[in-house]
């Protein structure tokens, strides 16, 4: 695979392993059909209700993007972060990465937060060492959300990374 840096790109799990090492920021698209329990770390055990699910997140060390991509395409013994707990429960259905240094996976999460009917699942998932005071990097949204919305979710990854819908900075 080709890529550019500064370009959004969309990827499904097959694609996961022809990705470039390098930094950026994710967001990676989860369904979850049935209501799970899940133990997540020191937050404790929480229910998740069916519903879509994006995870803002970052990856900016040895491996970026395609390390970090790989690992939540996939499911592990050893969970490392937040994210780690819920994967087994949910099908990934895809990601989108940038590979802007700039990027804020803060800001994408608050954008995504402010979606209509878009809501926090749990208070601090994924941002418990977040300097921003993020609420969390998790956003969750209705069952079965409908292309217009996945077209909103598109756009505040894309005033995460550019600062407005037009392209600008202002």
């Amino acid at each position: 695979m080709a890529w550019q840096s500064g370009i959004s790109y969309i990827v499904f799990q097959e694609d996961a392993y022809q990705l470039p090492p390098v930094g950026g920021v994710y967001a990676l698209w989860l369904r979850l059909v049935k209501p799970a329990k899940v133990e997540v770390g020191r937050i404790g055990i929480k229910e998740f209700l069916p519903g879509e699910y994006i995870y803002a997140g970052s990856a900016r060390g040895k491996g970026g993007i395609a390390a970090r991509l790989q690992h939540h395409f996939r499911h592990t013994n050893h969970p490392t972060w937040h994210l780690d707990y819920l994967r087994p429960h949910c099908q990934v259905i895809a990601a989108w990465y940038w590979t802007i240094q700039e990027a804020s996976e803060c800001l994408l999460a608050k954008n995504l937060a402010e979606l209509p009917g878009a809501f926090i699942p749990v208070p601090g998932f994924g941002s418990r060492d977040c300097i921003h005071g993020c609420r969390a990097h998790l956003i969750a949204f209705p069952p079965q959300t409908s292309l217009f919305d996945y077209l909103q979710i598109s756009n505040a990854w894309r005033m995460a990374i550019i600062g407005s819908p037009n392209g600008t900075n202002s």
